[in-house]
């Protein structure tokens, strides 16, 4: 069960920002939100606002995963982090929950990518923590290999990969109110400006033997469900 209006409340941000905490309070359900980020998606990559990187994993048991970038904009990161019906409220209600809601959106995307790029990709081949990166050519086959819902994730992007292969580093936004849950300390509520609001969709690394996370995806969704943070 979804957060009520008395266990997950906009009232600080409504202090800070009346309008933004009207538009909080005035979000869709769960389902309409996968629908916004799966309508969002192809229309960032018209847009060319998508980057497709293939991350080495600096694990022992060695591979590559998939991480897609890509626009939302302000209004739809702040709805996906911080509505009652977002992202960290499904894992709020339960890290089960959350770990349900987050397989549904990346088989969306996983399906969208496939739809909409071609059979081979020009993409960036991501090493040292994002720090360096160069271009490749790869099969779009690899990005639905990578993004297995059970154990891919989504959160904030951190560092964005520019057009150049430069990285740019982008603001927290994590410093203004936060949401007023019923738990020991209220969660932090990202918020970021139109130009800065991206989405990263990290998928499992692939090796011969196959798949895996460094992140224990269940660990990954308890923490979530307990104080809001990955």
């Amino acid at each position: 069960m979804l957060p009520s209006v008395q266990q997950w409340k906009f009232d600080a941000i409504a202090a800070d920002d009346p309008d933004r905490a009207l538009l909080l309070e005035s979000c869709g359900t769960g389902a309409q939100l996968i629908a916004a980020i799966t309508t969002t998606l192809p229309t960032s990559l018209r847009a060319g606002n998508v980057r497709l990187c293939r991350e080495l994993a600096i694990d022992a048991r060695g591979g590559y995963r998939a991480i897609v970038q890509f626009h939302v904009g302000a209004a739809l990161f702040d709805w996906f982090f911080n509505g009652r019906s977002g992202y960290r409220a499904h894992y709020w209600s339960a890290a089960k929950d959350g770990l349900h809601f987050n397989g549904e959106i990346v088989a969306r995307i996983r399906d969208c990518l496939l739809s909409s790029l071609p059979d081979e990709v020009i993409a960036c081949n991501i090493r040292d923590n994002f720090e360096l990166a160069d271009r490749v050519l790869l099969p779009t086959a690899f990005f639905a290999r990578s993004l297995v819902p059970s154990l891919s994730k989504l959160w904030w992007c951190v560092k964005r990969l520019a057009c150049d292969g430069a990285i740019e580093q982008l603001a927290p936004g994590l410093a203004g109110p936060r949401l007023i849950v019923d738990r020991p300390q209220h969660w932090a509520a990202p918020s970021r400006n139109e130009h800065d609001a991206w989405l990263d969709v990290y998928g499992a690394f692939v090796t011969r033997d196959g798949l895996y996370q460094p992140k224990d995806p269940l660990g990954r969704a308890q923490k979530l469900h307990i104080v809001g943070e990955a």
